[in-house]
């Protein structure tokens, strides 16, 4: 390992005080070691500064990486949700808010069932006789039809005590109703 810039400075001194050197020599040669000295001690400086600048710029990098990638996340998990929602949406409009006509001229749209006590209007699980279900109206309510097929409606209903029933139901036990309202 080599001597360090002071202790050859040092060396120096002792030959100028045995007169091997003169005192410009001596001053020469120490400030020539010095400006080495103050040019290594400045270069370090200004690589640790770049040091300094790189790594804020690596963090700055990493922190807008993680900033744009949780962003990009959150719009992405809105766009799935107001897609789903309006796709819902548009479902629901299809399905419960279309009045128009369908097989043979029957209209979709509010519909009294005609049950009572001694007659009662069952529902059924597809639209045909032999999936008839143990649900049933034993009073004359008013039900939305949303899709009519073979001779049947089917319904969505919500009773007084909140339970939900659905189903078929036949056409032929049921009285179209325009004027009424869910």
């Amino acid at each position: 390992m080599g001597k360090t810039i002071y202790e050859i400075i040092q060396d120096w001194h002792e030959l100028h005080k045995n007169g091997t050197i003169t005192e410009q020599e001596f001053n020469l040669k120490k400030q020539e070691l010095l400006n080495i000295e103050k040019r290594k001690s400045e270069d370090q400086q200004k690589q640790t500064i770049n040091d300094k600048i790189e790594f804020e710029k690596s963090k700055s990098f990493f922190k807008n990486m993680i900033f744009y990638t949780i962003g990009s996340i959150c719009v992405a998990l809105l766009l799935i949700y107001f897609y789903n929602r309006n796709s819902n949406s548009n479902q629901l409009e299809s399905e419960d808010d279309t009045i128009g006509i369908m097989e043979n001229d029957t209209i979709l749209g509010n519909y009294i069932v005609d049950a009572d006590n001694s007659n009662l209007v069952h529902f059924y699980e597809e639209p045909d006789f032999s999936t008839e279900k143990k649900a049933y109206f034993s009073t004359k309510d008013t039900v939305y039809v949303s899709k009519i097929e073979n001779g049947f409606g089917y319904v969505r209903f919500l009773n007084s005590k909140g339970q939900k029933s659905i189903g078929w139901l036949q056409l032929e036990k049921m009285i179209y109703c325009e004027e009424c309202m869910d």
